[in-house]
């Protein structure tokens, strides 16, 4: 697209569209950071830097939600950092406010267990790789 089309498109867009609808559009297009660039509602922002590869600003975006599917996604997030602790307190959370959430129980003794295992191993996992999170499992 040309400069000064893309620049017509843009302030097209945001004439007409909220913030939310033009990241729904990006994210559609798999756009994810720019998506999670405009987008307000946290939970779709959280989405968009998650599918980026971002998880420290998903994390960040889930916090600014008391739910628990936001509690739910930081939780996986931070497991993606190595952060278990913080996401075992996300996984708990969570399952306050949704007591019957298996899938937050399950991911919750995942955590429980992968920080377990580090403890044990000094930090190291039992394929070789160093602690930084579960991004290959």
């Amino acid at each position: 697209m040309k400069p000064l089309a893309f620049l017509a498109a843009l302030t097209w867009a945001g004439l007409w569209l909220t913030p939310d609808q033009q990241g729904a559009a990006q994210f559609a297009r798999a756009e994810y950071e720019a998506a999670a660039a405009v987008f307000r509602d946290p939970l779709w922002q959280g989405t968009a830097w998650f599918r980026a590869g971002e998880f420290d600003k998903a994390a960040q975006a889930f916090a600014r939600l008391d739910t628990p599917e936001g509690q739910f996604n930081q939780g996986n997030a931070l497991v993606l950092q190595g952060k278990y602790d913080s996401a075992i307190a996300s996984y708990d959370r969570a399952i306050e406010l949704r007591p019957d959430w298996q899938e937050a129980r399950d991911n919750r003794d995942l955590a429980a267990a992968r920080a377990e295992l580090i403890a044990r191993t000094g930090g190291e996992m039992r394929c070789g790789a160093q602690q930084g999170g579960d991004r290959g499992l």
